[in-house]
């Protein structure tokens, strides 16, 4: 998760120092040696032994206060309906997990179903309605780390649809956007957000669930030994009732989502949360945080923000889950929810994708991209890998060695996506059972 927008200068934010000598709050043009996750400079200037000292003193004081639940795998495996994720590598006895760069994640269905990844994704498009592409990116030569990108397509109770992608950012961001994967999904099937979905109520049950997420985050951390002070992820996460005349559409961070036809283009999109939004740095400035603007070289700004009264580390999102060094800056786990109506859902789709693909591509361009494919008689899949390759392209243009990790979701509002039907498969459990024709 990375971000190269840049803003023009608010007069209510500090500009950051100008001199070229490397201190917090001011970001220069980033080198080949250096490369760092941009969005959440959690290593950078880190070496001021005062600094380190505050910032243990707040992790800490945030592990004091903490009292919640944190769900359990049982718990976690009781989610009435269906979900698809991607899988997250694990530690091995002697070494870490890792990942090559561009690695394509296996996806894990529950319950399980013995499908092999080309005929799920076909079952996906056919009879869910959604077809996924999910790549890690290239964090510089040499680069083994995990990939934090994640996904989450699930059948809830009541005939709802829940489709969402969520965007890690931070060293262990790849936990964050695993854990919220696998958390909404249950909150949404649980009260009061099952009866809030039977009553046809998207706003409140995305209001609790993303409520309970945040907090089973928090408990889940401290239990598990993971770093959600320093860590964090975006997460977008879209409702479709059964009767499909709408889309709730639920977002922190800057994962967008797109609402579009074949004949219109782009009739909705959700607004990132930047702090160059005059409502999001209100909300910031108010609650102590500091909004720093950085000079690029070619007199273009960045913006970012720092915890209130200190300088590193930064932030570029005005909302996020985890991140708990921000929470009392302003940097809200709320989600900004939206409903869109759409007359005629035969023609609609929804497109939620990481900023892997936002940075160089505008929402138009991918509606069109994607509906010009669809009309050629594409398979829905082939189309969101093409999504994803399109956009890998786009980072090749403009930077040598690093590419964003990349997630597109696509949803076909009519309740089903074209797709060729794979070939039987012999290696295939779901083919030998007679269970890929279809599912």
């Amino acid at each position: 998760m990375r971000s190269q927008k840049r803003c023009k200068t608010d007069p209510g934010i500090r500009e950051a120092s100008q001199d070229t000598s490397p201190r917090p709050g001011v970001r220069r043009l980033r080198s080949e040696a250096n490369f760092l996750d941009d969005r959440f400079d959690t290593l950078r200037e880190f070496s001021d032994p005062e600094l380190l000292e505050e910032l243990e003193r707040r992790r800490c004081q945030f592990l004091q206060n903490l009292d919640g639940k944190c769900l359990s795998s049982d718990e976690l495996e009781e989610v009435d309906g269906e979900t698809i994720t991607a899988i997250l590598p694990e530690d091995g006895w002697l070494f870490e997990a890792s990942e090559e760069p561009f690695t394509v994640r296996r996806w894990r269905h529950s319950p399980d179903h013995e499908l092999d990844q080309v005929h799920l994704a076909a079952s996906m498009a056919i009879n869910w309605g959604v077809a996924v592409a999910n790549s890690k990116g290239l964090k510089g030569r040499g680069d083994s780390t995990l990939g934090q990108d994640n996904f989450l397509v699930a059948k809830l109770s009541m005939g709802w649809k829940a489709a969402c992608v969520f965007d890690g950012h931070g060293n262990q961001g790849h936990w964050p956007s695993q854990r919220i994967a696998q958390t909404m999904a249950y909150f949404l099937n649980q009260e009061p957000c099952a009866t809030q979905l039977k009553l046809g109520d998207g706003r409140s049950a995305l209001t609790s669930a993303f409520r309970s997420a945040q907090e089973e985050l928090e408990a889940g951390a401290k239990a598990l030994g993971k770093d959600i002070h320093l860590s964090g992820t975006t997460a977008t996460v879209a409702l479709l009732p059964p009767r499909m005349d709408c889309v709730w559409v639920a977002t922190v961070g800057d994962s967008r989502a797109i609402l579009f036809d074949k004949r219109r283009g782009v009739l909705h999109q959700t607004q990132d949360h930047k702090p160059t939004r005059e409502d999001e740095a209100s909300r910031i400035k108010n609650a102590g945080g500091e909004i720093l603007v950085s000079e690029y070289d070619d007199g273009t700004q960045d913006c970012r923000i720092a915890p209130k009264d200190m300088s590193s580390p930064q932030i570029a999102i005005s909302r996020s889950m985890g991140d708990m060094i921000f929470k009392d800056s302003g940097v809200s786990a709320t989600p900004e929810i939206v409903q869109w109506r759409f007359p005629n859902a035969a023609d609609a789709y929804l497109m939620i994708c990481s900023d892997g693909v936002w940075e160089f591509l505008s929402s138009q361009e991918v509606a069109n991209f994607v509906t010009t494919a669809l009309g050629e008689d594409s398979s829905a899949p082939e189309v969101v890998a093409d999504v994803l390759k399109l956009s890998k392209k786009c980072w090749r243009q403009h930077e040598a060695h690093y590419c964003d990790d990349i997630t597109a979701v696509l949803c076909g509002l009519e309740g089903t996506l074209p797709c060729v039907q794979p070939k039987s498969k012999d290696h295939c459990p779901g083919c030998r059972q007679g269970d890929c024709h279809p599912m």
